[in-house]
């Protein structure tokens, strides 16, 4: 189903796309401030570029009436989105390796996992395209 006909949907279905896109707004947040970081402070970026696909897999993850986990691990939050979106879950899902960049931004002793600006602002355009698409899928925004 997909978000092109409100009437479609049930009010259950309303009510999770609604908490989805608070995750999916605070994903924007992180896009946002990712912008704003690069290209100059690098791994502050990446965090928020691994924090952006997080929440857009938690909020599809919402969006299907399921518990979310409280992990940071992109592997596991697709593979357990995966099943509820097949068609937008790709196999396998790319830029997994964003997983680190949470530790590698906030934990001293990390430096040879070396991140480039341009690694991040590839993975940052992919996270809003992805974002986009997951958008897409919900009822349209009420009138």
């Amino acid at each position: 189903m997909s978000g092109n006909d409100r009437e479609k949907w049930d009010a259950q279905d309303l009510i999770q796309w609604q908490e989805a896109r608070r995750w999916l707004a605070k994903a924007d947040e992180d896009l946002r401030a990712a912008n704003k970081l690069l290209p100059g402070v690098v791994n502050q970026a990446a965090f928020h570029v691994q924090q952006a696909m997080e929440k857009t897999l938690k909020a599809l993850i919402v969006a299907k009436r399921q518990e979310i986990r409280k992990t940071h691990d992109i592997l596991l939050l697709a593979s357990i989105a995966r099943p509820l979106w097949p068609e937008l879950i790709p196999q396998p899902f790319p830029i997994v390796e964003i997983s680190e960049w949470y530790m590698v931004s906030r934990y001293p002793g990390l430096e040879d996992i070396a991140l480039s600006a341009s690694d991040v602002t590839a993975a940052l355009a992919w996270v809003s395209d992805f974002i986009t698409v997951v958008r897409s899928q919900g009822p349209p925004d009420r009138p």
